[in-house]
């Protein structure tokens, strides 16, 4: 039998290993979802910018060690960017 939805819940199809499980999500979970993905995406960047700092380490070609740096204040500023947004 298909589960009717509460006003303002997300209603989500999942399978699980015994088979199709309809899954509701109150709107506090779903902004809680919505935060803790945001807040993988920010490390995510700061993860890009340590991985941009190891490879212009690793250059011996002067600009392409300024092009990996630059690479790594762009996912600075993106990162810091999005944590003002979130504050």
């Amino acid at each position: 039998m298909p589960q009717i939805p509460i006003p303002g819940t997300l209603l989500v199809r999942r399978e699980e290993a015994w088979g199709m499980m309809d899954v509701a999500f109150s709107p506090e979970r779903q902004q809680m979802t919505a935060l803790n993905n945001f807040n993988e995406q920010i490390r995510e960047f700061y993860q890009q910018a340590v991985a941009c700092e190891r490879q212009a380490g690793a250059q011996n070609d002067p600009k392409v060690k300024q092009q990996f740096l630059e690479l790594k204040r762009l996912w600075l500023l993106l990162a810091q960017r999005c944590e003002f947004n979130k504050a």
